[in-house]
């Protein structure tokens, strides 16, 4: 059985790569539609104001533990992780595995064009990958059930979406068991980077830890965001104390 880490309410999968990928495959295999998420420190503290937010993380058959304040987190917490799992690289793996079962995607999210243009691109790296549909991210809750019988009527086996924390959490878990999908994972600005309009940090600042730091050069409106670290690490830290 997955060992589970709890971090402020909220239980990570304590798994790496590969056991998160034989998890997916399971999912592909199993009926009805498995959700995945990818918590970081800002997800988590914003699941402790929201409370349809955390029943959504609850919700999910996997949750992996992405961002280096997470992972940190867990170190303080005595609780070590095995690895942490950024949504982007887990869901580019899957996509991997998609292509290699014959299982088409959907892919929900972003402004106009850039769930068309990743899909695209994804295409021309992973060989036999397949696009069943694909629609922007803006819409509004009583446009929900068409979205979900678009998805289906596509006959996708894996729903990217890319709504961003909280929209596309609580999208997945209130739908879940309307959907044909055999699962469905929170991507957040990953179409972003897949369709080119946004880079990804280079491969040393990502295995240090430091994406964050190259996303904020891109997007400086995200310094509000980045901010909130700290802050994270030290409740972690009194939470630890306090207990």
């Amino acid at each position: 059985m997955i060992e589970r880490v709890c971090i402020k309410g909220v239980a990570l999968d304590n798994v790496d790569m590969d056991e998160a990928l034989e998890r997916f495959r399971g999912m592909l295999c199993a009926q009805g539609c498995s959700i995945i998420v990818t918590p970081n420190c800002e997800i988590i503290m914003a699941a402790r104001k929201d409370a349809e937010l955390a029943g959504a993380l609850k919700k999910a058959e996997l949750a992996l533990p992405d961002g280096i304040g997470v992972k940190l987190a867990a170190s303080a917490l005595k609780t070590p992780l095995k690895q942490r799992i950024g949504g982007i690289d887990f869901c580019f793996e899957a996509l991997k595995i998609c292509a290699s079962e014959g299982v088409s995607v959907f892919y929900l999210g972003g402004e106009e064009g850039v769930a068309r243009e990743a899909s695209e691109a994804l295409e021309r790296i992973i060989p036999g990958l397949r696009t069943a549909g694909v629609r922007n991210g803006y819409f509004g809750a009583e446009e929900e059930q068409e979205i979900v019988r678009l998805i289906n009527s596509s006959g996708a086996g894996l729903l990217v979406a890319g709504l961003g924390c909280p929209l596309q959490e609580k999208f997945m878990a209130r739908h879940a068991e309307e959907l044909s999908v055999r699962a469905a994972a929170g991507v957040g600005g990953s179409m972003d980077v897949w369709s080119g309009r946004l880079k990804r940090a280079p491969g040393a600042m990502t295995g240090m830890g430091l994406e964050w730091l190259y996303r904020l050069a891109q997007q400086p409106k995200r310094i509000g965001r980045i901010a909130r670290i700290p802050g994270f690490l030290l409740s972690v830290l009194f939470d630890r104390k306090r207990g």
